[in-house]
């Protein structure tokens, strides 16, 4: 789906991004992993639209993203930023911003398809039964899952999350794990994902790009990639321990600290 040849990416003259070449397959869990610093933000946001490569080219579905009309392109790719910004602002009006990319010049809001839409998003986030409240109201992990339910309010092929579970308890956590997971599974969706945790990142990932300093230190399934050379190398550490989960036959990762 989408295809990442040779970016590169400077930020007033500091390579943040450099050769970058990975595919993301559709209907995939793709976890971008890195130490901070890696360049891991600026590549959801390249591949996102939100910035432009100086070298090379992301496609999506074989077409250079940049030749794609605007609009065409936010009906098929959602983000989810990791500082969303919003103010005083209802969770159901929220939301029904995902909805822009399918309106007409000409049309206002209130389609039907766009109320199920959006409906159906926060029904499946678990937010609905706080539609009438406004965003500051609600707890940081209700919250994140109302920015996920506007980008699925667009009804999109793939999602682009940057840190979707940053500071949220592992109720939470497990709850936005769960749902893109049936989301990949029921509606085919491709996900994309910035995620920390490197054992969360094994356990539902099923290819793992992972980065240092703006370049490719391995990507492919996570046993290939979780090493403990990897590891190691990508994060400068020592005592770290990658061993054979039996049940789920994915590699646990274990960082020893003395």
């Amino acid at each position: 789906m989408i295809k990442v040849d040779n970016l590169n990416f400077s930020y007033k003259g500091k390579k943040v991004l450099e050769n970058i070449d990975f595919n993301i397959k559709k209907g995939e869990f793709f976890s971008i992993a890195g130490a901070n610093g890696a360049g891991k933000s600026t590549l959801t946001k390249l591949i996102g639209r939100i910035l432009k490569p100086q070298a090379g080219e992301i496609c999506l579905n074989e077409k250079n993203i940049r030749l794609i009309k605007p609009k065409s392109f936010a009906k098929i790719v959602s983000i989810v930023p990791q500082f969303p910004s919003y103010d005083f602002i209802r969770v159901e009006e929220f939301v029904a911003l995902g909805r822009i990319p399918h309106f007409s010049n000409l049309q206002l809001f209130g389609k039907r398809q766009d109320t199920e839409a959006i409906k159906e998003a926060m029904m499946l986030c678990g937010v609905y039964k706080f539609k009438d409240k406004y965003i500051n109201q609600i707890s940081g992990g209700e919250r994140q899952l109302v920015f996920i339910s506007r980008a699925l309010a667009t009804r999109p092929q793939m999602l682009i999350l940057d840190e979707p579970l940053s500071n949220l308890d592992i109720k939470h956590q497990e709850q936005i794990l769960t749902l893109l997971k049936d989301m990949i599974y029921k509606n085919k969706m491709t996900v994309a994902a910035v995620l920390h945790d490197l054992n969360v990142i094994s356990e539902f990932s099923d290819e793992v790009l992972l980065l240092k300093k703006g370049r490719i230190i391995a990507c492919g399934l996570p046993k290939d990639v979780l090493t403990k050379e990897n590891i190691e190398f990508a994060y400068d550490t020592r005592d770290t321990e990658v061993f054979l989960n039996h049940i789920t036959k994915r590699p646990t990762v274990l960082i020893i600290n003395h």
